[in-house]
């Protein structure tokens, strides 16, 4: 399973693009609301989540994709892909 989030500061496409992906793809929605990263790995750990998926948005539009694969004890960035087409394969695994 997948938590779907924005990247800092996200505006009102980022927001939409977020809750729209995790809703047709039975994902948890995570508002970021000003929160870090390590509050959102907190978060995914408590739900028992493995990734985590950042929408990134630039001069309102989504930019990019930024994967981050999650354990009890740590955390790692991995992909950072362009398309959902590109997403759809990562979150399978």
């Amino acid at each position: 399973m997948a938590l779907i989030t924005t990247s800092r500061n996200a505006g009102e496409t980022g927001r939409v693009h977020a809750r729209e992906l995790s809703s047709s793809a039975k994902y948890s929605y995570y508002n970021r609301a000003g929160k870090s990263l390590l509050e959102i790995i907190e978060h995914a750990r408590y739900e028992g989540q493995t990734t985590i998926v950042v929408v990134n948005e630039e001069a309102g539009a989504i930019s990019a994709y930024q994967i981050v694969r999650v354990s009890p004890s740590s955390f790692s960035f991995a992909e950072r892909v362009n398309t959902l087409d590109e997403l759809k394969p990562l979150l399978k695994e």
